[in-house]
């Protein structure tokens, strides 16, 4: 039985304590807002609070060698892997995995965003980026976006960053929307002269989330490392890309 610590009160850390608790083999021992700073030692801890709240957390749970999954998002993660990697000795014995987008389908997406970008590298095409998020999310673009951006670039070696500004044509033009109660929606454009192709997804309930939680407390639990979600994902879906593919 694994004991549970989640940082954040908002709609997500409700989704993620209503799974937790329904989980046989976890356990959550306490969900604080930000104003709080009692909490006991878990075996796994989860952050779904602000940007601004995110050092102070990984700063505790590296101290106890405490696991620590980072869903929260509006914050630059090479700055948070950096302070993971050179903070203090303690640091290099715990565990740490960014996770700005829980959904399975979304981690699916990111696999599928490398090999668009080398296939706009192979036809000489644009790429372009597009979300939309409900009116109250603060940061813009969102950390979905920037993890898709980065995938893009990995397999375009034409591409080297992306931009909100006017679209350039070694970076990935980003384009954002904050209205009504759209939970997230992404999508991913190539274009040349004579065709456009378009992937998208869409989330429906925070449910896809908390699956997605669970996976990744099971998943982390024991483990020493910086990691991200799609560590998790590969390690438990590694038949999906298995190159010699059944029809498992």
């Amino acid at each position: 039985m694994l004991t549970v610590g989640i940082f954040g009160r908002g709609r997500l850390g409700q989704v993620l304590a209503t799974a937790i608790e329904a989980e046989p083999d976890l356990t959550l021992a306490w969900s604080v807002g930000t104003a709080e700073h009692e909490y006991s030692p878990v075996d796994v801890a989860l952050d779904a609070s602000s940007s601004e709240a995110v050092a102070s957390h990984v700063h505790w749970c590296m101290q106890r060698n405490i696991p620590l999954i980072v869903a929260a998002t509006g914050w630059p993660q090479d700055l948070l892997q950096t302070w993971f990697s050179s903070t203090d000795n303690t640091a290099a014995s715990g565990a740490l995995m960014i996770a700005p987008n829980l959904s399975l389908s979304m981690a699916f997406m990111r696999r599928m965003a490398l090999l668009f970008g080398r296939f706009a590298y192979r036809l000489g095409a644009e790429l372009a980026i597009h979300e939309r998020h409900h009116s109250g999310k603060k940061d813009i673009p969102s950390g979905t976006a920037l993890l898709l951006a980065d995938a893009l670039r990995s397999g375009n070696p034409d591409i080297c960053g992306w931009t909100r500004a006017v679209p350039e044509k070694s970076k990935i033009h980003i384009s954002s929307s904050r209205l009504g109660f759209c939970l997230g929606l992404h999508e991913l454009m190539l274009q040349t002269t004579d065709e456009t192709i378009m992937i998208s997804h869409q989330v429906e309930s925070r449910n896809v989330f908390a699956k997605g939680a669970v996976l990744a407390i099971k998943w982390l639990h024991g483990k020493k490392g910086f990691y991200t979600f799609d560590d998790c994902v590969a390690a438990n879906f590694v038949d999906l890309f298995d190159s010699q593919g059944d029809d498992r």
